[in-house]
């Protein structure tokens, strides 16, 4: 699993060199309160109210735990796993990638962001553009899939059960924020109706 983990990180990086390679700059991270400005609406569903309420608002406040330092100490990381890069890559969005690719103050209290599944929002986060799947996943938005979960749900997590496959069906529902079936693709067109404008 450590190899297939050194491959994604591998094949990540080499998409990023790609891009700017290319002409094309990196999407960057704007953070829980950008993705809030709209996702906390109740016409998309109060996603970040879900999320604030699941395991991932909670990810970073984990750490400060026994059973982190317990699970921290049994693989060898010294001093807090608050503290830890083994620990914080998972459990804090945007932990160790260049500050130049965040672009609004990420705090670590907020834990597992939207941008740590969805992927950086810098370039998809306008209504224009998230009302076109195609347009989001261009501008950099990542479809959820077991793969984007198992970047961290592996086994190189200290609390990971070698007996037990993740299980990607129930985790997913655990965690579930749809956006509303009857405004799902129409968000920028029922709000210009409504006179909000904002994107």
């Amino acid at each position: 699993m450590i190899r297939s983990r050194a491959c994604v990180v591998a094949l990540a990086v080499a998409f990023v060199a790609s891009s700017v390679a290319a002409g094309d700059k990196p999407h960057a991270y704007v953070g829980i309160a950008k993705c809030g400005r709209c996702h906390d609406k109740e016409l998309y569903g109060k996603q970040v109210e879900v999320w604030r309420k699941g395991p991932h608002a909670k990810a970073m406040e984990t750490l400060g735990g026994e059973k982190a330092a317990e699970f921290a100490k049994a693989r060898g990381i010294s001093g807090s796993p608050q503290k830890a890069d083994e620990c914080l890559k998972c459990h804090v969005t945007g932990h160790g990638v260049d500050s130049r690719l965040i672009k609004y103050e990420l705090d670590p209290a907020d834990g597992v962001q939207c941008e740590s599944c969805h992927g950086p929002g810098s370039d998809y986060r306008k209504k224009s553009v998230m009302s076109d799947q195609k347009k989001s996943v261009a501008k950099g938005m990542v479809l959820q899939s077991e793969a984007v979960c198992v970047t961290c749900h592996n086994d190189e997590s200290p609390s990971w059960d070698p007996n037990m496959k993740f299980d990607y069906d129930t985790a997913k529902e655990l965690i579930a924020h749809p956006t509303p079936a009857d405004v799902k693709g129409r968000i920028a067109e029922i709000e210009k109706e409504s006179g909000d404008t904002q994107d």
